[in-house]
């Protein structure tokens, strides 16, 4: 859910979002995923002392990573359901046989 429209993320956007740091714009600041990484592990991690802290951080960097992964998974997935669909609708226009058939969505967990 992008926060600040409130509006579910299309792939595309989830797409600049986790590779590119958000739509390109020269004149902004574009923080790394290296920089979001330290900033999601100061917001779990500020409020405890530095000594118990400073244990945690690959624990906090590896739970990033994964969130990180599943947004990624998730515009991919929206991707190929996207070109799927596109693919399948440029084959009906025409009466014809698709030229082969598409596999099952790589990207997409639990598929029947």
């Amino acid at each position: 859910m992008d926060e600040i429209r409130g509006q579910p993320m299309g792939a595309d956007e989830k797409h600049a979002a986790t590779y590119h740091g958000g739509k390109y714009t020269p004149t902004k600041y574009m923080p790394t995923t290296d920089d979001l990484r330290d900033l999601w592990v100061d917001s779990k991690l500020d409020h405890l002392p530095r000594h118990l802290g400073i244990p945690l951080v690959p624990t906090v960097q590896a739970e990033f990573d994964r969130w990180l992964e599943t947004v990624r998974a998730e515009a991919k997935a929206e991707a190929w359901d996207a070109c799927s669909e596109a693919w399948e609708q440029a084959h009906s226009l025409d009466n014809i046989e698709p030229w082969g058939y598409l596999p099952d969505n790589p990207y997409k967990e639990n598929q029947s």
